[in-house]
């Protein structure tokens, strides 16, 4: 399976220089913010709740399902990839 940007859905945002790049600090940030509105979403108005929710959470993330199971379990779908001229191509078999 190839995967490439596709440009008419992103158009040029990617070649956009006058905001930052993206990178793995601010992605990680931003799901670190998913997260936590998730488990806030469960617990309502309760501070308490809302920590004792981040122990138990599962949101979409924009690289896939992310599940939070006790305080130092995180469940993703990993891929591993190859570099191709026009893209990358997934190693492995795709399920």
């Amino acid at each position: 399976m190839r995967h490439r940007l596709d440009r008419r859905r992103h158009g040029n945002q990617a070649r956009d220089e006058s905001a930052p790049r993206i990178s793995a600090l601010s992605e990680a940030v931003y799901e670190a913010i998913l997260l936590y509105a998730g488990a806030a979403r469960t617990a309502k108005d309760d501070s308490t709740e809302v920590i004792r929710s981040l122990r138990q959470v599962s949101v979409d993330l924009p690289r896939g399902h992310v599940e939070l199971s006790g305080t130092q379990v995180m469940r993703q779908r990993m891929y591993v990839a190859r570099s191709t001229d026009d893209g990358y191509r997934l190693a492995g078999p795709q399920a």
